[in-house]
C-alpha cells in the first residue's frame, strides 16, 4: 500500500478488545456482580484515541461477561463502550456515565464524609460484590472511591499500568542543625498514592518492572500483587529483509514520548541511507514542531506526519522498522502490536520496556534522551540482516507464548474475582 497513510483514509476505529472465545473462558464468574470504574478523556477532533488503558477496559469488560459475571461499568470522559453494547450477553452489561474525576484526574482524590456516603449509596444501589478500578495518576484518580468501596465490604481491587510518578527528592537538611526538616509534601504525596493501595485487596500491573517500581517507590505490599499483560494474537510474518528502510513512530507527539529525540537521530542517519523514510503516526502538540524541525534538516519528502491512524495493520504493513524512544513509559502497547505484526523494534529502557524488548534477542533496547545510541541502533538494525531476522523471529515468539488472548483473559478474570466464593 505505499508509504503514505493518512487519517481521513481510514474512518473507523478498530476492535480494541481481544478476549478468549466464550467457550474457552473458564465460567467463574456465574453468580458474581463486577464494578468496573474507570476514565476516559481521549476525545478530541472527532476521534477517540484509545490507547492501552482503554484496551485494557474493554477487555476486562468482555472477559468478565464471558465468564458469567454481571457488569457493572461507572465512566468518566468519553464512552468508548459502543461496541460492547451489541455484545452476546449484553443483558448483563449496565453502563453509567458518573463523572466522578475530570480530565486531570482530580474530582475523586478528595475524602469526605458527603462524598462516601455518595459513593455508598450509589454502590449499594448497584448490587455488586467486588469493583474492579482501572487506576490513572499511578493510583491516585480514584481515592474517595476505593475508600467507599472498601468500606462497603465489597471486594477491592485497582490496576496500576502506567510507571509511578516519582517523590519530590528527600529532603536530609536538619533545621538548626538538630531536627529532621518535616517533608511535609513528600509525605502528602506518598499517603495519596497508597491510601487506595492499602485498601485494596490485590493489585494487578501489567509488567513485572512496573510491580517492582510501584512497590520500592510506594512501598506497595508485594503480597497483593498479580501481573497479567493484555492479550495479544501473532497478526503477521516475522520480516526476514528490511526492505525499503521505511522507519515509524506510532502514539502521540508529546516531549514524554522523545519525538524530536527521534527525528534528530534520524536526521543522523538520514544523509547514510538515501532512501530512509521516517513516519510519525499520530498528532499532537508537537506535530507543528517536527514539521519545522524537518524542514530545517532538509527531511521535507521523507519525514512524513499522517497524523492519527487507526487501522493498525496499515500502519505496520507500511514501515519496516519500527521506533519507540519514550522518556517516561510503562508497558507500551504499540511496541506490542508492532512484535505481533512482524517488525523489529528499537525502544527506550523506559517502565516496562524492558520486560519485552530484550537487547539483542527480542529488539534493541537504549537509555531514553539519548540520541546518538537511537542513531546508532538505527544503522545497526538497518546494517546486520541477522539481526533483523533474529529480533523479528524472537519477538514472535515471546509474543504468542506470553500474550495468549485466552491465558491472559483467564488470569485476569481470576485476579479480578480472587478465591472461589
Amino acid at each position: 500500500m505505499g508509504n503514505h497513510l493518512h487519517s481521513a483514509t481510514i474512518a473507523q476505529p478498530e476492535p480494541t478488545c481481544i478476549v478468549a472465545k466464550p467457550d474457552t473462558l473458564p465460567r467463574i464468574g456465574a453468580g458474581r456482580s463486577v464494578l468496573v470504574c474507570a476514565v476516559h478523556y481521549v476525545h478530541a477532533d472527532g476521534i477517540n484515541y484509545t490507547g492501552g488503558a482503554e484496551k485494557h477496559v474493554l477487555t476486562a469488560i468482555a472477559s468478565l461477561l464471558h465468564s458469567g459475571a454481571r457488569v457493572v461499568v461507572a465512566y468518566s470522559g468519553s464512552d468508548i463502550y459502543q461496541d460492547l453494547k451489541h455484545h452476546p450477553a449484553s443483558s448483563r452489561l449496565h453502563i453509567h456515565r458518573v463523572d466522578w474525576t475530570n480530565d486531570v484526574f482530580a474530582g475523586d482524590r478528595r475524602i469526605t464524609p458527603g462524598c462516601l456516603w455518595q459513593r455508598s449509596l450509589w454502590l449499594r444501589a448497584q448490587q455488586v460484590d467486588t469493583a474492579y478500578f482501572v487506576q490513572q495518576a499511578a493510583g491516585r484518580a480514584f481515592r474517595a472511591s476505593v475508600v467507599a468501596a472498601r468500606l462497603a465490604g465489597l471486594r477491592v481491587v485497582c490496576t496500576l499500568r502506567q510507571a509511578p510518578e516519582e517523590l519530590p527528592t528527600k529532603n536530609t537538611e536538619r533545621l538548626l542543625g538538630v531536627f529532621p526538616r518535616p517533608q511535609l509534601w513528600r509525605r502528602r504525596m506518598l499517603r495519596q498514592h497508597r491510601l487506595p493501595a492499602q485498601c485494596a485487596h490485590a493489585l494487578i500491573y501489567n509488567t513485572r518492572t512496573i510491580a517492582d517500581n510501584y512497590e520500592k517507590t510506594y512501598l506497595f505490599d508485594g503480597d497483593k500483587r498479580a501481573v497479567v499483560s493484555n492479550g495479544l494474537p501473532l497478526s503477521g510474518e516475522p520480516r526476514t529483509n528490511i526492505g525499503a528502510v521505511r522507519l515509524g513512530y506510532l502514539g502521540r507527539l508529546t516531549e514524554a514520548k522523545g519525538v524530536i529525540q527521534l527525528l534528530d537521530a534520524f536526521s543522523q542517519i538520514a544523509t547514510k541511507y538515501p532512501q530512509a523514510t521516517l513516519t510519525y503516526f499520530g498528532d499532537g502538540p508537537l506535530r507543528d514542531a517536527l514539521r519545522r524541525r524537518a524542514d530545517a534538516a532538509g527531511l521535507q519528502e521523507r519525514v512524513r506526519l499522517t497524523g492519527y491512524v487507526t487501522d493498525r495493520s496499515a500502519v505496520f504493513d507500511a514501515i519496516d522498522l519500527y521506533v519507540h524512544p519514550s522518556l517516561r513509559e510503562a508497558l507500551p502497547n504499540s511496541v506490542l502490536e508492532a512484535m505481533a505484526a512482524g517488525v523489529p523494534c528499537i525502544a527506550t529502557d523506559a517502565g516496562g520496556t524492558r520486560d519485552v524488548v530484550r537487547d539483542g534477542l527480542t529488539g534493541l533496547l537504549i537509555a531514553p534522551d539519548d540520541v546518538t545510541a537511537l542513531g546508532s541502533a538505527m544503522q545497526r538494525m538497518i546494517e546486520d540482516a541477522d539481526l533483523y531476522r533474529r529480533c523479528a523471529e524472537n519477538a514472535a515468539r515471546l509474543i504468542e507464548r506470553e500474550f495468549n488472548p485466552e491465558e491472559n483473559a483467564a488470569r485476569l478474570v481470576q485476579a479480578i474475582l480472587g478465591p472461589p466464593r
